[in-house]
């Protein structure tokens, strides 16, 4: 992929293996290895929405690994020996080298010292420019619909765009590095037959109760234990610096469990009507952050990337409809979802619509 507009370049190569086998009585085993060897200098901005957090927030891409071998290996094992009870095991491990380009290509080499990072080894050299933020938007809506975003009004000397205005770019250096990640998931759920029930089957038929519990293990780093005293040091970051940030973006160590119903009702052979209950219990476990914004004023501004401890109540309810028309399939799903954040006492409501059309 080339872009036009920006001379930037996207060249990725994909060594897939999959092996997958099925055990009788006793479940399946899946097996994926992908290797990807990435060249992409194109940034691609996204769009989130945090957990308890009511509006959406914007990312900018900062081109990580622009130029790097990523190694993805996933295991799945599903046990189903039992009637209606199905355990997961699922295991995700990454390893991310970043290659550092040589040092005629980068940007500059000698950029200005910064005596307040005595104590903290300087790095004169860029390696890239980056845009901080990569689209304008008004409301929920985008401005500009193209990338990059050279402004409105060509004749309008104000209207500059994001690319020409000189504040919206800040400066990056990637040296050679190398992440890890790992992400572990245990499951089960056991489907409880309602229909069967004497009293239940006068009522309706097809309705399925199934309770689950999940846990979820998510750690990350690529950070030495001797380099993260000198980044998490509070005599000379705050955590918005980029040091801090940079930290925080790559390292990670926490804990989920989670707690649930679902119900599920099939009110005729094309419309189906869900219901659920979900109690989440997010634990962050990287004591290392934890203990250096414990060192700062409660009004102290923390990254949104920050997830810190926190519970969560969810009772959602929605309706799935199924048809056809002239040869395109149509799915609606239509829902209410209440969200309780235990930790803050903030409660939202969300109701959505979604149509979705394909062959």
């Amino acid at each position: 992929e080339s872009e036009v507009s920006s001379r930037r370049h996207n060249n990725n190569k994909y060594i897939p293996l999959i092996y997958q086998r099925d055990i009788p009585e006793v479940g399946s085993f899946l097996f994926q290895n992908r290797y990807v060897r990435v060249q992409d200098d194109i940034p691609d901005y996204t769009i989130t929405l945090p957990v308890g957090e009511l509006e959406p927030i914007f990312i900018s891409d900062e081109l990580d690994f622009y130029n790097a071998r990523i190694n993805t290996t996933t295991l799945q094992f599903l046990y189903s020996g039992i009637r209606n009870l199905t355990l997961e095991a699922k295991s995700l491990v990454v390893m991310q080298r970043q290659f550092e380009q040589e040092k005629e290509n980068a940007l500059f080499t000698d950029i200005i010292y910064d005596p307040v990072k005595e104590r903290y080894e300087p790095d004169e050299r860029v390696d890239f420019m980056i845009p901080i933020d990569q689209v304008r938007t008004q409301g929920f809506r985008r401005v500009n619909p193209f990338y990059p975003d050279h402004g409105i009004y060509v004749l309008d000397p104000g209207d500059t765009g994001i690319i020409y205005d000189a504040e919206n770019w800040k400066i990056r250096r990637y040296p050679e590095r190398v992440m890890r990640n790992q992400l572990t998931i245990l499951k089960a759920r056991y489907e409880i037959q309602l229909g069967d029930l004497p009293y239940i089957t006068r009522i309706a038929e097809d309705i399925v109760l199934t309770p689950m519990v999940k846990y979820v293990w998510d750690r990350a780093f690529d950070r030495t234990a001797e380099e993260i005293p000198l980044i998490l040091n509070p005599e000379l970051f705050i955590p918005t610096d980029i040091e801090p940030y940079e930290y925080l973006r790559f390292n990670r160590r926490s804990r989920e469990d989670i707690l649930g119903v679902r119900l599920d009702y099939h009110f005729s052979p094309k419309v189906k009507i869900l219901g659920g209950f979900q109690y989440r219990k997010f634990v962050n476990r990287d004591k290392n952050y934890k203990n250096y914004i414990s060192q700062f004023p409660a009004d102290q501004k923390i990254p949104f990337i920050f997830r810190p401890d926190i519970r969560t109540r969810i009772l959602e309810i929605q309706s799935i409809n199924r048809g056809e028309y002239l040869g395109f399939y149509i799915v609606t799903l239509a829902g209410f979802r209440r969200t309780t954040n235990l930790s803050q006492n903030v409660v939202s409501h969300t109701l959505f619509v979604r149509t979705m059309i394909g062959f």
